[in-house]
């Protein structure tokens, strides 16, 4: 088999754990992932057990449960955009301070805590909820970590620019 070929059959089984089993056993694409880099890492090392990951994915796929959930789904909204029967609605309660529509409409935390942070079947209780919303309530937003070195660095020439400014004075 040439190695176009093997990465095709890869490619159709990474297809298979998501179309055809979703989350019926949602750990699925994970696995088929690893045991197609195991698969080819013994490929590289000249390895016979290459054909062990193989059949192992191909039975794992097989002897799964399944569910065409995530597929029906997928052909149902590309469908209706493609073909144009419907433009879908997004409903009021996802339009929070983190979208345009949102913040046009004054969307604020409170916002965000009363509406888009509900869950359908959450587990367990989160012990970090009320501290979270108090934190970003009263302080706003997080900084990604690009943004907070960016802004620090920013402080710190404004500092040095001040000192200078002073000491020229």
């Amino acid at each position: 088999m040439v190695k176009r070929d093997k990465q095709e059959l890869w490619n159709k089984l990474k297809v298979i754990a998501s179309e055809d089993i979703g989350p019926a056993n949602p750990m699925m694409p994970v696995i088929i992932e690893t045991l197609e880099k195991q698969y080819f890492d013994a490929r590289k090392r000249r390895s016979d057990a290459h054909r062990l990951f193989l059949a192992n994915a191909v039975v794992i796929l097989v002897r799964s449960r399944k569910s065409r959930i995530v597929d029906d789904l997928l052909n149902i909204v590309y469908g209706q955009i493609q073909h144009g029967d419907k433009k879908l609605p997004v409903p009021d309660y996802a339009l929070d301070m983190h979208t345009s529509r949102g913040k046009r409409k004054g969307r604020s935390y409170d916002h965000f805590f009363s509406e888009g942070t509900k869950l359908s079947n959450e587990v367990f209780e989160n012990p970090y909820t009320k501290k979270a919303k108090e934190i970003l309530i009263k302080h706003g937003g997080l900084m990604s970590e690009f943004k907070r070195k960016r802004k620090v660095a920013q402080d710190n020439q404004s500092i040095q620019e001040d000192f200078v400014i002073k000491e020229v004075l």
